[in-house]
């Protein structure tokens, strides 16, 4: 149990950290999802004093969780199950605890807007100016999504040929050091990576397909959110490798079933998926935080909804550059999207229940 304990603090602190670093993850002329004329607003001393409240309002709520936590398990020490559940009650805890900080940095960030004077870069109308890519343009050919379909067709061809050579038992969870779990042979048993890898896979497919024309969050000339194209192709391709990555970890699941599997094939693709998204933050600072915009920039804050969510009928994305954060976000005001939360909701949902299974 210490090492689960272990297992869970880490993950907390991960979590809180790299929520309470949302704000420093945004364009320089972005304060809290408030777009303003210029990057000059990042150094102003109102702003800055906006962020350290922010970090105090922040980082005190998720330390009283955090302490509240501990001395729950130190005290009760519950069981695995048990001990789970709390932990996800706690990291959900911190998230809002830092949502409710992030909005009030908001509404404050609002209110140093409106007390500045009028910023001329600002306008109200949006202009379009003709580059030789356009930000609705696809940066990466749909043919690009085609490599996450090999893997599960393989995986299921695997098991439907080597079903009857299986053994009685299957392993079904693995640590670092292998496999620690089994469960008996059913077809449910042996089809569940398959079933992982298609909801996983059309999840990252349906993704990279609708990122590959996401907007910028900031608008008005390609120059109010420099280096947006190149850094969206380079999300749907690590989409892309994400998935291929994580189809090819549940074959070695399956391949698992026939024969020993060294643990260190699960380590690798562990460590694979942590390099690339250290790489996203990499190319996140290269090609979006350190640009500094220029020329018009179209202010749009009433599309977005507590500068996290936006909300635009009249944009026809499905997907945009979230104002604050790594990544995108979703038009809120498409039914498309909807769609595409309730299929996240379900393959996460669809995971967890069969990994119990």
């Amino acid at each position: 149990m210490r090492g689960l304990y272990l297992t869970f603090a880490l993950v907390y602190l991960l979590t809180a950290f790299l929520v309470l670093l949302q704000p420093w993850l945004t364009r320089k002329n972005v304060l809290f999802g408030v777009v303003f004329g210029s990057s000059d607003v990042w150094s102003d001393k109102d702003a800055v004093r906006i962020r350290r409240r922010y970090l105090l309002e922040a980082g005190a709520g998720a330390l009283g969780i955090g302490i509240a936590a501990a001395v729950y398990f130190l005290l009760c020490r519950p069981s695995a199950g048990d001990a789970a559940v709390y932990f996800t009650a706690a990291v959900f805890a911190a998230i809002a605890a830092e949502t409710v900080a992030f909005v009030a940095g908001n509404r404050r960030s609002k209110r140093l807007k409106s007390s500045r004077e009028k910023d001329r870069n600002l306008v109200t109308d949006k202009i379009t100016v003709e580059t030789s890519v356009s930000e609705k343009e696809a940066v990466v050919s749909a043919a690009w999504l085609l490599l996450l379909l090999p893997v599960p067709v393989v995986t299921l061809a695997l098991t439907l040929w080597g079903y009857d050579f299986l053994p009685d038992l299957l392993p079904t969870h693995y640590g670092f050091s292998g496999a620690d779990a089994w469960t008996p042979k059913s077809w449910g048993t042996a089809l569940m990576p398959v079933i992982l890898q298609v909801g996983i896979g059309l999840l990252m497919l349906v993704c990279a397909y609708f990122t590959r024309r996401a907007p910028a969050s900031v608008r008005g000339n390609p120059e109010a959110a420099p280096g947006s194209i190149r850094y969206r192709r380079f999300m749907v391709l690590t989409l892309i490798l994400l998935g291929i990555v994580t189809e090819l970890t549940f074959l070695i699941v399956t391949v698992g079933f026939f024969r020993s599997v060294p643990a260190i094939c699960f380590n690798l693709s562990l460590v694979l998926c942590l390099a690339l998204t250290v790489l996203i933050f990499v190319f996140y600072y290269r090609f979006v935080r350190v640009r500094k915009p220029s020329g018009p920039i179209f202010d749009d804050d009433a599309k977005w909804v507590l500068g996290m969510f936006y909300f635009s009928p009249s944009d026809p994305s499905l997907f945009v550059e979230k104002r604050s954060g790594i990544g995108y976000t979703v038009n809120f005001a498409r039914p498309g999207a909807w769609a595409i939360m309730i299929l996240i909701a379900a393959v996460v949902v669809s995971s967890i229940l069969l990994s119990k299974g």
